[in-house]
């Protein structure tokens, strides 16, 4: 039959088993581990005539700190020989009260004694027999007061053991537990470190257990351990014990040491966790008042030996039963309460209250100011900001709203006329270089240091696409052909168009030709032409290249005598506006410059087929000041 109920085995939780490498027992005299052949299990043996001197103490030193009512042992009493059993009991007052099941007192039920409580069972036979003590009720009879946890439990001569456990249930002979059966329960909370490994609490003890049924025990506490939670990698434990001010311990679980022990709040502790780097913890519990209480504390200094530091402290009227860090946003902290599921963000910076004490101005991580009215609970935003370098700025078509890009990670909406921040997107952990309205729709493309490229649809706040189509960061955006083409020009050099109308499906990448990275971008008036400013890296030289924006074919490349790829961007703007251009020099051919379109076409003999194919466009003409 199945036990009904959680127990703890004390031989397990001690490593009995482990009798010559030695575990957390401690032995005297005439103790063995031995394979009794009547039941066919591995039992304690203890002999000698005076039992003091020939003993089995669990565990060697601390405290069980079980809290469980009943205590089982599974024994076989040598007839007609002295024998002992002591329990160390630890009561509410914190006082320490010896339990003694002998043979060697007086022959009454119990007796309650300066020393403790004795009690009489004599040794008439040698049948196996489990013998079930309630702890609590005992107690109550001999003890100063009323019964709190089990710290310790002595065997001591003549009598043969299989195992010692507790629990709050009470079993009989049939229901009881078996000795090869390894406790699985936790009292308090558990989890698993990602190593087939989990930690649960039994009383004051920490239990690592694998799958095979090995064990590690974390050992410390002096009162049962309540909450228990891991770092995301499982390698750090943080433990808390109940009651009253029951500390906070931090332990390096590969190891089993403990690296900090932190006071617990002075009303009992009811949830923590730690962040999932490790760096953070944040408890919730009772103050000295009866108020409940968030602390949020940075335990990264307590891995070299520092200490803990308190960051913030909040307190709630939500009766918060569980409070958990969100594992991809370690800045946001869950917390479950009465009829209310919280979101905490940590982002405070500065606090200020004015003098009449009705008012609050609060400065943020996000670069925004604001001042709350305490008597009406009413916030007003009065700055907003990047905390970031501004890269790009873009103004939609219409000219009521315009963006801007930061190093930040955020692109922000603002009102033109009032200068209000309206949306704000958010790539944490990335720079944002450059943005681009969409003409027709309400959409922006954001080009990233990571070479992403992410369009935010507006109306709905959303991200609408997302490509990666560059391996270096995405340095400059352009909307072509009414908005049915984005162009996109990356720190690598190359040249990537997309459809608009099909969900941004990357279509190819502009020829250049060989060698040349793209340095800039411009776009006619009439989206016909695009000019690219390349460079050859190989050559030192720059070049300007004429694409046609429909196809992305190449009308003319010419190399173009200027000294940085900076003067060649702006030469390729000044194509595409139709400027006048200042004497350029190409290759083999006359100066030439691209004035004002003008509706008179120039009929000029080119040398190269390539500038003859250009100068059947009608805003080409030799420059006036050419000789």
């Amino acid at each position: 039959m199945a036990p009904k109920g959680p127990y703890t085995d004390i031989f397990k939780l001690c490593c009995v088993e482990q009798w010559s490498q030695g575990g957390d027992f401690s032995k005297a005299g005439g103790s063995f581990l031995e394979v009794d052949r009547e039941v066919g299990r591995q039992v304690v043996r203890l002999t000698g005539s005076v039992p003091a001197a020939n003993s089995l103490q669990l565990p060697k030193a601390g405290s069980l700190g079980l809290p469980a009512r009943y205590l089982y042992f599974q024994l076989q009493l040598a007839v007609g020989k002295t024998y002992a059993i002591e329990v160390q009991l630890i009561t509410e007052d914190k006082s320490t009260q010896r339990l003694t099941i002998s043979n060697l007192c007086k022959q009454d039920d119990v007796r309650a004694k300066r020393s403790g409580v004795h009690v009489y069972m004599p040794a008439e036979d040698d049948a196996w027999l489990l013998l079930a003590l309630d702890l609590q009720t005992l107690a109550e009879q001999g003890c100063t007061s009323a019964f709190g946890r089990v710290k310790s439990v002595t065997l001591c001569a003549n009598l043969r053991a299989r195992t010692v456990f507790a629990s709050s249930f009470k079993y009989d002979w049939e229901t009881a537990p078996k000795p090869a059966v390894v406790s699985r329960f936790a009292q308090a909370d558990s989890d698993v470190n990602g190593k087939d490994e989990v930690v649960f609490s039994a009383g004051a003890a920490i239990v690592a257990m694998r799958a095979s049924g090995s064990q590690r025990h974390l050992l410390g506490h002096a009162h049962p351990v309540a909450v228990l939670a891991l770092d995301a990698a499982g390698t750090v434990l943080v433990s808390g014990e109940e009651g009253s001010g029951g500390a906070i311990k931090l332990w390096d679980l590969k190891s089993g040491s403990c690296m900090a022990t932190m006071p617990g709040h002075k009303g009992g502790i009811v949830s923590l966790d730690l962040s999932p780097d490790g760096s953070h913890l944040v408890t919730v519990g009772v103050d000295g008042q009866g108020k409940q209480v968030v602390v949020f504390s940075s335990v990264a200094a307590c891995r070299s030996g520092g200490k803990a530091a308190e960051v913030a402290r909040h307190l709630t009227d939500y009766n918060i039963k569980c409070i958990k860090f969100v594992p991809f946003e370690p800045d946001k902290l869950l917390a479950c309460g009465k009829n209310s599921i919280r979101v905490y963000r940590r982002g405070r910076e500065g606090v200020a209250l004015s003098d009449a004490g009705l008012s609050i101005v609060a400065g943020t991580e996000v670069g925004t100011l604001g001042m709350l009215d305490i008597p009406s609970h009413k916030y007003t935003t009065l700055l907003r900001s990047h905390t970031g370098s501004v890269q790009a700025v873009a103004v939609e078509p219409s000219g009521q709203q315009y963006y801007s890009a930061s190093a930040d990670g955020t692109v922000r909406a603002w009102d033109a006329a009032t200068r209000q921040q309206l949306l704000e997107f958010l790539a944490p952990g990335e720079q944002v270089l450059c943005v681009a309205c969409h003409p027709t729709k309400t959409e922006v493309a954001c080009g990233f240091a990571s070479g992403a490229v992410r369009v935010f649809d507006v109306a709905s706040a959303a991200l609408a696409q997302e490509c990666h189509q560059h391996t270096g960061s995405v340095r400059q955006l352009l909307y072509v052909q009414r908005g049915h083409i984005l162009l996109s020009r990356g720190e690598d050099g190359n040249v990537c168009a997309y459809d608009t109308r099909r969900s941004y499906l990357p279509l190819q990448y502009a020829s250049l030709g060989p060698d040349l990275a793209a340095t800039s971008l411009a776009v006619s008036h009439d989206s016909q032409l695009i000019a690219v400013a390349a460079h050859a890296a190989t050559a030192k030289q720059n070049s300007i290249t004429l694409l046609k924006s429909a196809s992305r074919d190449p009308v003319l490349q010419c190399p173009v005598a200027v000294s940085s790829t900076s003067s060649a961007a702006l030469l390729a703007a000044l194509v595409v506006k139709g400027g006048r251009l200042p004497r350029v020099t190409t290759a083999g051919e006359p100066a030439w410059c691209l004035p004002v379109r003008s509706s008179r076409r120039r009929h000029i003999k080119f040398k190269s087929p390539a500038l003859a194919a250009v100068a059947k466009h009608s805003w080409f003409r030799r420059s006036p000041d050419c000789s």
